[in-house]
């Protein structure tokens, strides 16, 4: 909450640098790990080939990874196992966080990224939450010139795409 409001009243820096795609999501995987090791979640990370580098804030990157982990977990209690898959394209690096849980209504997944929006169910009222973590995640991919997409499907789970272009990003 308190770094969603330092980005609305336009007073969150971001410091880019060279960083590797996949030591960010290891970071963001073992933080996850430390700050759940009393409710331990199985975390899968797939790359199928060398990620280029790429120009970002390493620390708000590990933060939008730790979101989407987090709600990854938030949403999954009966398979509590995640996959983190990373890839590159001509044009974008791709995160994917794929998870199993309880999905995302067709008519909801447009207004998740609003701000406050919680979806209203019977599945997620017992979910705490502030309806923020989403729209901050989606405010730093859109920094990094990229976006996060969903696809989902009640009971069957979620996958969040974080993808960042590569124009302007990649590093030397």
């Amino acid at each position: 909450v308190l770094e969603y409001s330092r980005i609305e009243r336009r007073e969150k820096e971001f410091r880019f640098t060279s960083c590797d795609m996949e030591d960010v999501v290891r970071e963001a995987v073992r933080l996850f790990e430390e700050h759940n090791r009393f409710d331990p979640r199985e975390i899968e990370i797939n790359s199928a080939q060398h990620i280029s580098k790429i120009k970002m804030d390493r620390t708000a990157m590990v933060e939008l990874l730790l979101n989407l982990l987090s709600n990854a977990a938030k949403y999954s209690s009966r398979d509590k196992k995640i996959a983190v898959n990373l890839r590159e394209s001509i044009d974008d690096i791709c995160v994917e966080v794929v998870d199993r849980g309880m999905g995302i209504r067709k008519r909801d997944q447009k207004r998740i990224f609003d701000k406050f929006f919680r979806a209203d169910d019977y599945l997620t009222r017992e979910i705490e939450g502030t309806g923020l973590g989403l729209t901050f995640a989606r405010y730093i991919a859109k920094v990094h010139n990229g976006d996060i997409k969903v696809m989902s499907q009640v009971a069957s789970g979620s996958t969040f795409t974080l993808l960042l272009r590569k124009t302007h990003v990649l590093a030397e």
